[in-house]
């Protein structure tokens, strides 16, 4: 799994392979499946997130039950 983020580093900095190793012992992979949150409500995210397959969207619900998406998140992001 760490290759794909890997090469997407590799793209937009030039890193050792030193580097590399001291990214990868401090990121946390996971698997969401279709409809599964990333984040629950009132969950404080303290991680970047790097989508590598699909996309996620960010939305808040009002009173009256509607969504409102604020943004999207794809592949690579």
């Amino acid at each position: 799994m760490f290759d794909v983020f890997a090469r997407y580093l590799q793209d937009k900095a030039d890193l050792t392979e030193e580097e590399l190793q001291q990214i990868q012992q401090v990121c946390i992979f996971k698997r969401l499946r279709k409809q599964q949150y990333l984040l629950q409500e009132g969950d404080i995210n303290h991680h970047v997130c790097y989508i590598m397959k699909g996309c996620l969207r960010n939305y808040w619900v009002s009173e009256d039950g509607l969504e409102h998406i604020l943004k999207f998140g794809i592949e690579n992001w």
